[in-house]
């Protein structure tokens, strides 16, 4: 659940489902319009994770730590497929 806390009160902005669903997606849902407010108006801080969620939503520029995150996945999906051909290859020559 995203929350703003002001004061002694809370402002349910968003939800969030942390529970996969059947294609393996974890779902979130805001209100635009009222995080929108709080950012412009009321000068809510925002941390690093909703930054990089809202880039991925389209409604920031698409953080560079999610950048970072992309490429070590990838080269680690390379590294891991690529370590069971070079066995193969050297099975090859044997």
């Amino acid at each position: 659940m995203v929350t703003l806390h002001v004061a002694l009160t809370s402002f349910q902005i968003g939800t969030f489902d942390p529970l996969p669903n059947t294609r393996n997606e974890k779902l979130v849902a805001l209100n635009y319009g009222r995080l929108k407010y709080w950012i412009g108006e009321r000068d809510a801080h925002i941390s690093v994770p909703v930054l990089e969620l809202l880039g991925l939503s389209g409604l920031f520029p698409i953080h560079p730590k999610t950048f970072i995150r992309a490429r070590n996945n990838r080269e680690l999906l390379e590294s891991q497929s690529a370590l069971p051909a070079s066995e193969k290859a050297s099975e090859d020559v044997k």
